[in-house]
């Protein structure tokens, strides 16, 4: 198992997971990161890997705001259209995660997990200039 603490300019990520793939890039597993930044794979690989961290892109805001239109009093309610909801904090996080963390063949994020050993790796991510 591997494990550790991912965290974005010294703030702990709540949100997301960690991938982790061989070099080869046949064999891979995730992890989620909990509200205090933890995260944990069970089933990580021994040998040589690459990490990346998997966040949900960030809301795009409309260019203009949309006209609204008033429905007919009789007109039948629309659906509630389910939406993921974020802290300010922590889309501030997710704003600064340079692009290169989420991929694993270009996030320079790599350690050797022994067989049969458990792994600690702390990801510690520096924001965008």
């Amino acid at each position: 198992p591997l494990e550790g603490v991912v965290t974005v300019d010294g703030e702990p990520l709540e949100i997301g997971s960690v991938f982790v793939e061989t070099e080869d890039g046949k064999y891979h597993d995730s992890g989620p990161i909990g509200k205090d930044g933890h995260y944990s794979v069970s089933n990580a690989p021994a040998g040589k890997v690459r990490l990346c961290v998997v966040v949900p892109d960030l809301p795009t805001l409309p260019a203009a705001p949309p006209t609204k239109v008033e429905p007919p009093p009789d007109a039948p309610k629309p659906p509630e259209e389910p939406t993921a909801s974020y802290s300010k904090k922590t889309l501030a996080l997710l704003a600064k995660i340079p692009e290169k963390y989420r991929q694993a063949s270009k996030s320079e994020l790599s350690l050797e997990i022994q067989p049969r050993a458990r792994a600690t790796f702390d990801i510690t991510i520096k924001s965008r200039p």
